[in-house]
């Protein structure tokens, strides 16, 4: 509601202002034509009050009032038309695209040129710099701030594509996880009657509603997040990797070039959710120092405790030429799944230099 209103207000500054200006001038004006030249400064008002929703209507109508008020009365001199031709130009380059917008600053230097022309009292080497002033500069702010917001919103739609496909691979690692743990459930279950004595009614029931649950838990879970694998491939049905799986990692990033110095603690009793997440973290931010720095070294640390673990991922490197640093992708999804678990990350650069990814996880 807050931003509608901020919103809005810009929208009635540079039509309220044309209209004290021109007011103003055209009081004190005592030249002939004084209704016309009133009546096309409010429709250059009109039209400018709308150039949010209708930028080629209403830049169309601005540059129409200004040029017949330089016919009506070439001798009116005010600064409500080099203002309404600042406001309409930037607006246009602002809000259409760039074909658009050239033909509106071509037609607004036209309006421009001939407005000067005709005026007894001005002479033609003012065209020049008027052009530049009224027209070419306002024409570059609206147009240079029109790309920083499409690269904005594309950035936008970027990052939230990149957590979307990584929610949906965080989806597909929790089916494997539960699913397995169920269908173990189940097998077990299943052996625990063929081994159990007929006179225990009792247990017996207990254990066949426990496969019967399984069961029916995981044809849901396949109902549900099945849907997330239209292609089975060969990768998809790889094991889930772990904690035991970063040695293997830490090879094929020595194969590309990295010095991995590797310290992982030994869980057997992880959790295998959790132990895919922390492979994910490092297996992602080993690829940022790949794909973002010059750092050839990298200090790799999974530490427990009595709570949890400590993720750590450190470099000493610089951001490659051309790059400002990780695209913030990657660390969208690191995030994404220390927050499924609880957790929190620290992604940034060092003092002194590198940069470091930190997280932890509770268990």
């Amino acid at each position: 509601m807050r931003s509608r209103a901020v919103q809005f207000t810009y929208d009635l500054v540079p039509p309220i202002a044309l209209a004290v200006v021109g007011g103003v001038d055209l009081a004190g004006y005592g030249g002939g034509n004084r209704v016309w030249l009133a009546a096309l400064l409010l429709a250059a008002t009109a039209a400018l009050a709308c150039i949010r929703k209708l930028p080629l209507v209403a830049f169309a109508a601005i540059s129409a009032a200004i040029g017949a008020s330089a016919l009506v009365e070439p001798a009116f001199e005010s600064l409500a038309g080099p203002f309404a031709i600042m406001f309409a130009t930037y607006g246009l380059a602002f809000r259409v695209e760039l074909p658009a917008a050239l033909l509106g600053a071509a037609f607004a230097s036209v309006v421009v040129a001939m407005a000067i022309a005709i005026d007894p009292s001005d002479s033609l080497s003012n065209i020049p710099p008027s052009l530049v002033l009224f027209v070419g500069l306002p024409w570059l702010a609206g147009w240079a701030l029109r790309r920083r917001q499409v690269q904005a919103e594309q950035s936008d739609e970027h990052a939230a594509r990149a957590a979307e496909r990584e929610r949906s691979r965080i989806a597909r690692e929790l089916h494997d996880v539960v699913a397995h743990g169920v269908t173990v459930m189940v097998v077990q279950a299943q052996a625990a009657q063929r081994f159990m004595e007929t006179d225990r009614p009792a247990e017996r029931e207990a254990l066949v509603a426990i496969e019967t649950t399984g069961r029916a838990a995981l044809v849901e879970l396949r109902r549900l997040l099945g849907v997330l694998r239209p292609r089975e491939t060969g990768a998809d049905l790889l094991p889930q990797p772990g904690l035991g799986s970063l040695a293997g990692l830490a090879d094929q990033m020595r194969e590309a070039g990295l010095q991995i110095e590797l310290d992982v603690a030994d869980r057997e009793q992880l959790p295998p959710a959790t132990g895919v997440f922390v492979y994910r973290i490092v297996q992602e931010a080993l690829t940022n120092v790949l794909k973002h720095s010059t750092a050839r070294r990298v200090r790799v640390s999974v530490q427990a405790s009595a709570t949890g673990l400590h993720i750590e991922v450190v470099d000493e490197g610089t951001p490659q030429p051309g790059r400002r640093g990780v695209d913030g992708f990657g660390i969208a999804g690191m995030r994404e799944r220390v927050t499924l678990l609880g957790g929190r990350i620290e992604a940034g650069p060092r003092e002194g230099g590198g940069f470091a990814v930190r997280a932890d996880l509770p268990l």
